[in-house]
């Protein structure tokens, strides 16, 4: 069965960025630099495991003909493609900050808490069962929490997890907003209890 394969929304932008970058400079320059990410890919979908760690569970692949990297994480089910950056880039950039600052409002960071257990508990997109890494869905985390403290209702919720996992994989990739129904009620009950303590 063949893997997953996952190109995160923010790496389609950084892709898409490129591609004109290149364009505006010369006619035709785009497309090669499209056709030279295309053939990275493929081999990345043939032996992932060829590019070396640049963390625990990053890796990354340079580009021949042009100075880009892709960083991508990798398993037995799925390659999820994280970002494709200039070499000359900090790789860090993509990478959501999931620290608070010290002093920070304590129950915030509980309801982060409660939602990094919900939502890795309902592994809502199956990266985690497929061997991904605990902390896969911190990026959708940061951008869900701050939408939760907003919520009215269970049914709010589920949109915002729906909303959020779809701009962050794709509509195909997230799902129905049914599916995240079972997870709306865990949200909920979190939200309840974060406004229930100030």
């Amino acid at each position: 069965m063949p893997r997953r394969w996952i190109i995160r929304p923010l790496a389609e932008s950084d892709l898409h960025n490129a591609a004109l970058w290149y364009e505006d400079q010369k006619a035709g320059l785009g497309m090669r630099f499209l056709d030279a990410v295309d053939q990275l890919f493929d081999r990345l979908r043939q032996n992932s495991l060829q590019f070396p760690l640049v963390s625990p569970d990053v890796r990354r692949a340079l580009l021949h003909t042009f100075p880009y990297a892709a960083y991508f994480r990798a398993t037995d089910d799925s390659v999820v493609v994280l970002a494709v950056l200039h070499v000359r880039r900090d790789p860090r950039t993509w990478q959501a900050d999931r620290t608070f600052p010290r002093g920070a409002d304590t129950k915030l960071v509980e309801l982060d808490a409660a939602v990094v257990r919900a939502i890795t508990a309902a592994d809502p997109i199956g990266l985690l069962a497929s061997g991904a890494p605990d902390d896969e869905y911190s990026s959708e985390i940061s951008t869900v929490v701050p939408r939760l403290t907003k919520a009215q209702s269970k049914q709010e919720c589920q949109d915002i997890l729906h909303e959020e996992f779809v701009r962050w994989f794709s509509a195909d990739t997230a799902g129905p907003r049914e599916a995240y129904a079972n997870l709306a009620i865990d949200l909920w009950a979190a939200v309840q209890e974060f406004r229930a303590s100030g």
